[in-house]
């Protein structure tokens, strides 16, 4: 091979590494590389197509390991094809960018232009479910060679957003067992030479497996203080069943003149919707002390900290900060028709001319009033309240994280 020719399988390299790099930034033109994702990244591919064990590796591990991967592959250099590994990696970079919401790239792949599966996708960056990218990568990438459609595909995420948000109100399995029972699945599918259902059937078998079942997974969500224990997870559910009754009930509080994301962001990086604990966190005033315990008001403390953090004491509001200690309901002073601003107390509080308390129109709050009760006519909060609630939690969140059925 002459030296003309090396020079132009180099530049050609050199060109390739810069096509990665860019793989890994916002805007893919240049801007700073997310390091953090890049090094996930080769991390995850080393896990998914390089290695054989049926366990991960270390990050620094990995790293090196990859120096042994890049000169065998660099070997092909002689034969002029030096540029094959690179492009495999670059395709496999673009498809993991999308899996983690990086992307700036749409590709032309039927899986990742899903609008289903980009937001099943998005729901699981939201459950912090970094261990199962080695999988999804591998499943993503081979897809069409594994059998895999949209609607298989589909199921598998499905999968797994209820396998995470058992797994983490549960804490069942432990974080630390998962990745490698997850990457233990790329080695049977790969020496099982699996296709199609059955991979499906496989995950789907395997998730339920490993974690509650159903009548622990409801008794978990009664007893724990989920919002202490797993914000994102508690804000993630609560948003993701209010989007679930809008859907089933026909009812949405967004509308065309008036979008509302209960996602948004404000500029300082803050969700604008955040939890809303209606018995308040912090020191009680005198009027929360005689709503939850009336009869034992030294004993209201303890109650607080045992239930505030519970999904029955929690609801989604843009107003958090204007809310604090406020008492549920004020009855010498409630809001009249003409209010155009109230906010004497949380069912009533008002912002121009809308409710936008305890008695706005967001699904989760139906729940609030008892079966039969009008939720401008519910005057407390007590501690069977939360109690009454957290059990409709439970119900609605065991048909919305059920898996699915497979043979």
């Amino acid at each position: 091979m002459g030296e003309g020719t090396d020079n132009q399988q180099q530049s050609k390299l050199q060109r390739q590494w810069e096509m990665l790099d860019q793989t890994f930034t916002i805007d893919g033109n240049g801007s700073d590389v997310d390091t953090k994702a890049f090094t996930q990244f080769f991390l995850n591919n080393y896990d998914a197509f390089e290695s054989t064990i049926k366990s991960s590796v270390t990050k620094g591990k990995a790293l090196n390991l990859y120096q042994d991967v890049i000169k065998k592959k660099t070997r092909l250099a002689r034969l002029g094809n030096a540029d094959t590994y690179l492009n495999e990696i670059i395709k496999r970079a673009r498809i993991y960018v999308n899996i983690i919401g990086l992307s700036h790239l749409r590709i032309n792949d039927p899986l990742l232009e899903d609008p289903t599966i980009q937001q099943l996708l998005t729901n699981l960056q939201q459950l912090e479910s970094t261990q199962a990218y080695p999988l999804l990568l591998f499943l993503f990438v081979d897809a069409e060679r594994l059998g895999l459609d949209v609607m298989k595909m589909r199921t598998i995420l499905r999968t797994f957003v209820s396998f995470y948000v058992r797994r983490n109100i549960t804490e069942v399995p432990k974080s630390s067992n998962i990745r490698a029972m997850l990457i233990n699945l790329i080695r049977e599918i790969s020496a099982d030479n699996l296709r199609g259902d059955i991979i499906v059937n496989r995950i789907v078998h395997e998730l339920k497996a490993k974690g509650k079942n159903n009548e622990d997974f409801g008794k978990e969500i009664l007893q724990r203080p989920l919002y202490d224990q797993t914000p994102k997870t508690t804000r993630f559910v609560l948003i993701d069943l209010e989007h679930t009754l809008e859907e089933v009930n026909n009812a949405s509080l967004s509308t065309k003149e008036r979008p509302i994301d209960l996602n948004n962001v404000l500029e300082n990086g803050k969700p604008r919707w955040s939890i809303e604990h209606i018995l308040p966190q912090g020191s009680l005033p005198d009027y929360w002390q005689q709503m939850i315990a009336p009869e034992h008001p030294e004993e209201a403390e303890d109650l607080q900290k045992e239930y505030t953090h519970r999904i029955g004491n929690l609801t989604l509001t843009a107003y958090n900060e204007n809310m604090h200690q406020k008492p549920f309901a004020d009855l010498e002073h409630p809001a009249t028709q003409e209010d155009t601003h109230y906010n004497l107390s949380k069912r009533d509080y008002k912002d121009n001319g809308e409710y936008v308390g305890m008695r706005s129109q967001l699904q989760i709050n139906t729940s609030i009033p008892q079966p039969g009760e009008r939720i401008e006519d519910k005057t407390s909060w007590t501690i069977d309240d939360i109690k009454r609630r957290s059990e409709w939690f439970r119900d609605e969140m065991l048909k919305r994280y059920r898996f699915p059925d497979v043979d």
